[in-house]
C-alpha cells in the first residue's frame, strides 16, 4: 500500500515539475448525443477541428461544426441525408468520415464523406450529393463508424503538435485537446536527406517591412517553390524560384504581427524550412 501511495504522490509532482503536456481546450457534446468526438483536417484555409452532432430521435439529420486551430468557430453546416434508390438497408443514421473543401469538388464550400449502413455518400455543404456509392465503404470502416487518418489522436500543426482524447463513461460528453512539447516525424512531406545543406537564411528576423530569404537549391533542381504559411497552415505567399538567384525579397507590410513558416520544396520534397516573426 505504501508503494501505491508513493507512486500516486510522485506522478502529480513529476507533472508539475516538467509541465510539458498541457490541456489546451475542452469540447463538450460536439459529436454524438452520447459521445463527444473531435477530429482534425487540413482545409485550404488552414488546419481545422471538426465534430458532428446527431440525434437518435431525428435520424438522417445532423450538424457539422468546424473550428479554427485556435478553437474559435469557423463554420457550421446542417446536414440532411436524402433517401437513395437502391439503398435498402440504411436507416438514416450516419457518421462523417472526412471533411475537406477542395478535394471532392473545386468550389469554396465544405464537402464531407458520409457513411451509412448501406452506402457512402459524398455531399456538399449546400446539400447537393456528389457521389452515392451503394454497398461501398472505406476499407477501415467498422461497426457503423469511420476509423480514418483524421481520427489519429496525435498530429502536427503549424502551432505545435496536438493530441485529442475522448472522455470515458464518466466524461462521455467531452473531448480534450492537448498541446505537446515535441513533434511527430514529418509524414506529409518527404524531407531531403541532404536538407541541412540547403538551409534557409533570412534577415532581418523579426521583420517589419521586408525580409530577405536566402536559399540554395541542389544542382539537380532547376525550379522550386517557396511558400509562406501562417500558424494555421494557410498559404499566405507563394514564389517560384530557380538557380539563377539565391535570394528573394518579401514584403511583410501586409502581414499581421506573428510567427510564419517559410518552406522551400521541389517535386513534393521539402528542401528546407524555418520560421520568422513579423512585428509592427
Amino acid at each position: 500500500m505504501k508503494k501505491i501511495l508513493l507512486a500516486a504522490f510522485l506522478f502529480p509532482l513529476s507533472t508539475a515539475v516538467f509541465g510539458q503536456i498541457t490541456l489546451e481546450h475542452t469540447y463538450d457534446s460536439t459529436a454524438y448525443s452520447d459521445q463527444a468526438t473531435i477530429h482534425h483536417t487540413q482545409l485550404s484555409t488552414g488546419y481545422k477541428y471538426w465534430g458532428l452532432v446527431t440525434d437518435f430521435n431525428t435520424p438522417g439529420e445532423g450538424t457539422l461544426t468546424v473550428y479554427n486551430l485556435d478553437h474559435s468557430l469557423y463554420k457550421q453546416v446542417n446536414i440532411t441525408i436524402p433517401n437513395v434508390p437502391g439503398d435498402t438497408i440504411s436507416n438514416g443514421f450516419f457518421d462523417v468520415a472526412y471533411v475537406s473543401d477542395k478535394l471532392f469538388d473545386t468550389d469554396t464550400g465544405l464537402e464531407f464523406m458520409c457513411i451509412l449502413y448501406g452506402r457512402t455518400s459524398i455531399m456538399d455543404e449546400d446539400g447537393s450529393v456528389l457521389l452515392n456509392a451503394i454497398n461501398q465503404f472505406p476499407y477501415n470502416y467498422y461497426d457503423g463508424h469511420a476509423d480514418i487518418a483524421s481520427t489519429e489522436p496525435i498530429f502536427n500543426t503549424p502551432s505545435g503538435t496536438k493530441m485529442i482524447l475522448t472522455g470515458n463513461l464518466i466524461e462521455h460528453t467531452k473531448a480534450f485537446v492537448y498541446s505537446l512539447p515535441g513533434e511527430l516525424p514529418n509524414t506529409t512531406a518527404i524531407v531531403s536527406p541532404e536538407a541541412d545543406k540547403y538551409n534557409i537564411n533570412l534577415y532581418p528576423n523579426p521583420a517589419s517591412d521586408y525580409i530577405k530569404i536566402k536559399y540554395s537549391l541542389p544542382s539537380n533542381v532547376k525550379i522550386a517553390q517557396v511558400n509562406v504559411y501562417d500558424m494555421n497552415g494557410k498559404v499566405i505567399k507563394t514564389y517560384k524560384v530557380d538557380n539563377t538567384f539565391n535570394d528573394i525579397l518579401i514584403d511583410t507590410r501586409s502581414l499581421n504581427s506573428g510567427t510564419y513558416v517559410c518552406r522551400v520544396y521541389s517535386n513534393e520534397q521539402t528542401l528546407s524550412e524555418t520560421k520568422f516573426v513579423v512585428t509592427k
